[in-house]
């Protein structure tokens, strides 16, 4: 109550006064109490209290008891100020400690710190002068920063004066705008480089510039830059393509190739899993292949795809690649990712299969010329003795009936061994200049007369001299057996088109064919048809002889075999394009001529002569069939079996012999050489050579060296008379 009321309190009876409520006065036996407030200038600092075990009157002595507690309210008073006093001077001594500590650590920071540091005062007039720099400062810049300290900005670093940096810096120092800028580059007579600036206030008119130089970085920098433009640069010019995933296999990088050759854009690839852009499959079995990321990751090391790899495109179209795959690794060695680098080996895997069906189809056609000159020395054997058959018995209707059927039956046959000759490219070929509209205006004509009416056959022939050097026959025959090919290709009717037209073909295509081409101008004919088309696997075997889709009895499977084999006999080069149920398009291209054409040959009669005839072949049925033609046609004959017995022969009986008849292919001494012994022993010498088959260039050689003539066996009678009458017509 004494504090709360502020004036003092006597009770002389502390059991019966009810201010006073602590029982401890009471149970201690006090009996009188006075409280006096302890006050100093209004504020009450607390209460002095006295107490008698007696009665006592405190009030009586109020005046002392007060004048006593003024007393003590002015000690209390000193006390309290002395206190706060040392309270003071100890917090006082704790900031200068810790003033001093943080001076300390300031300058140790200042002084050690890897970055410049230059201090800045603003002054009164606004000029903003450097007042301290560390001496890192002096390393970074190359100065001695010290000398410059006192200077304004603009006296010290005289290139930012028409900057805005001073002004950055004095608005940091002013208003506490913190100012910062990466790769300045600054450079006077003292200092050069660029420099990364951090500029902050760090008291009042006071800016903190933190520097640090990146000359170095920025060189890094660039040259990094300029790497990886001349990286980008580079995957946009090569010729492969390339694609970059991490190690989950998410692409990162898509290269303009890789971009066409996969479908996919780079901006619609990247961040997409590799498995998506780059689908492969194995192209024989139709099997994904193994991802090339999981393998490069599995082995550590550059891996490449098994061959006939096939790249599915996002719009599925297909491309036969080759690849090879890296891993991408980090400083410390870690693979990263993966590159993939993988280029379109479509054309150069059709170029080798063209190839290797050409060797196919070599090893088939010389398998070929043997089974047909084989068969046509069989065959001239036949024709012969039906001839003289013909002539030596009875001439009733059902014998010439007889007669004229084995000589029929054996045609055909020749026409078969024809085809595999001209397959194999050991066909006699006539070399004349002949205009191939010409044979493909007969062809027409033929077809018109044998096939469907319902296929509508049409010509688009070029205004052009189409004019080649070959065989007419052979090469009608060519496009007969192509429309014949188109014809059976449909049966519901449909349209055959010849086109031609002149084309170059340089020294790149040619040597990139299969087929053996000089470098000019080619007649290209296409003969196309609407027909069902072929499927790949036919494709690749409808050269073949023998190959065919016709049923038993509807086809030999050797018209396109004799078509390819004349098409290259003749210097030139025939493929084809097919699809099911889309047609089918033959290309032949031809080395043209300036030579003028021929004209048709005249049919030939029987002339009879006289004369000796050497025959010199190892065929026994040939010789036996020559004798009875030669004999009947009035000539005597010697035969002998080979050039050996040939060579014997002659220099026997070479006063009685007028002419020889050689076969090209003879055991011990072949023709050529039989030939080569023949003249040296009579440079004179009339030779005519006959072979089911010859290459048109042994045959130019040989004659050059004398050869008059050439039979092609099976010969007629008919031929065999007029080839003997020309060559003898001096004798």
């Amino acid at each position: 109550h004494c504090a709360a009321e502020g004036k003092a309190i006597y009770c002389r009876n502390i059991h019966t006064d009810p201010r006073c409520t602590l029982p401890e006065c009471k149970h201690a036996g006090l009996r009188s109490f006075a409280a006096v407030p302890l006050c100093t200038n209004g504020n009450i600092l607390g209460v002095m209290g006295l107490a008698s075990a007696s009665p006592r009157d405190f009030e009586a002595e109020g005046d002392f008891i007060e004048a006593m507690a003024a007393e003590v309210s002015l000690a209390l008073q000193n006390a309290r100020l002395h206190v706060l006093a040392l309270e003071q001077e100890q917090r006082l001594a704790a900031s200068n400690r810790e003033r001093d500590h943080m001076e300390r650590m300031f300058l140790s920071v200042f002084e050690n710190a890897p970055l410049g540091i230059y201090l800045y005062e603003l002054h009164a007039n606004d000029q903003l002068v450097l007042v301290s720099a560390n001496p890192e400062s002096d390393r970074l810049t190359g100065v001695a920063n010290q000398e410059l300290l006192g200077q304004t900005i603009e006296q010290a670093f005289p290139m930012l004066a028409d900057t805005e940096i001073p002004d950055r810096y004095r608005r940091a120092a002013r208003d506490g705008e913190n100012w910062q800028t990466t790769s300045l580059n600054y450079e006077d007579k003292n200092i050069q480089g660029a420099f990364d600036v951090h500029a902050f206030q760090c008291g009042e008119n006071r800016v903190a510039v933190i520097f640090a130089n990146v000359t170095e970085l920025v060189k890094m920098q660039r040259a990094l830059q300029e790497s990886e433009e001349n990286l980008r640069t580079t995957l946009r010019s090569i010729g492969d393509a390339v694609i970059a995933t991490d190690r989950e296999g998410v692409v990162t990088l898509v290269n303009p190739v890789a971009e066409e050759l996969t479908g996919w854009a780079a901006e619609d690839a990247v961040g997409e899993h590799l498995s998506q852009v780059f689908n492969i499959v194995n192209a024989d079995t139709r099997e994904e292949v193994e991802s090339p990321v999981e393998k490069v990751l599995r082995l550590g090391q550059i891996v490449g795809l098994a061959n006939h790899t096939v790249l599915i495109a996002r719009d599925k179209a297909e491309h036969q690649i080759a690849d090879s795959g890296a891993p991408i690794r980090d400083a410390d060695g870690e693979i990263t990712g993966v590159v993939l680098v993988f280029r379109d080996m479509t054309e150069q895997y059709e170029v080798e299969r063209q190839h290797a069906q050409a060797q196919r189809l070599e090893a088939v056609g010389q398998l070929a010329g043997g089974v047909a000159h084989d068969f046509n020395n069989m065959l001239a054997g036949i024709i012969g003795a039906a001839e003289l058959l013909s002539l030596r018995i009875g001439q009733t209707d059902k014998q010439k009936q007889y007669i004229q059927t084995i000589i029929d039956a054996a045609d055909r046959a020749t026409e078969l061994t024809g085809r595999l000759l001209a397959f194999s490219r050991k066909a006699k070929t006539v070399s004349t200049p002949i205009n191939v509209h010409t044979c493909i205006l007969s062809a027409v004509r033929l077809l018109e007369h044998t096939i469907d009416r319902r296929i509508e056959i049409r010509m688009d022939l070029a205004d052009i001299d189409a004019t080649v050097v070959g065989d007419p026959s052979q090469l009608e025959n060519t496009f007969l057996n192509l429309g014949v090919n188109a014809r059976d290709a449909m049966p519901a009717g449909g349209t055959l088109t010849f086109t031609t037209e002149v084309q170059e073909l340089d020294e790149t295509y040619c040597d990139a064919s299969p087929f053996d081409l000089t470098p000019g101008h080619f007649l290209h004919t296409s003969v196309r048809d609407t027909g069902i088309g072929m499927s790949q696997d036919i494709l690749q075997h409808a050269f073949e002889p023998f190959f065919t889709t016709k049923g038993v009895g509807e086809g030999t499977g050797l018209g396109l075999a004799a078509a390819y084999g004349t098409v290259k006999d003749h210097g030139g080069a025939i493929t084809l394009y097919s699809e099911p149920e889309e047609g089918t398009v033959f290309h032949i291209y031809l080395p043209l001529s300036k030579e003028q054409s021929s004209p048709t040959p005249e049919a030939v009669e029987v002339v009879r002569g006289h004369g000796c005839v050497l025959v010199v072949d190892d065929e026994s049925v040939i010789r036996a069939m020559a004798v009875g033609l030669l004999e009947d046609l009035g000539y005597d004959v010697i035969v002998a079996e080979d050039g050996v017995a040939g060579v014997e022969a002659y220099e026997r009986d070479k006063d009685r012999i007028d002419i020889v008849i050689l076969d090209m292919i003879m055991p011990r001494m072949n023709g050529t050489d039989c030939f080569r012994r023949l003249r040296e022993i009579c440079p004179d010498l009339k030779v005519i050579l006959s072979s089911g088959f010859a290459r048109d260039a042994s045959i130019t050689n040989l004659r050059k060296e004398g050869v008059i003539g050439f039979l092609r066996k099976p010969y007629r009678r008919a031929e065999l008379s007029t080839m003997l009458a020309e060559a003898l017509q001096d004798n």
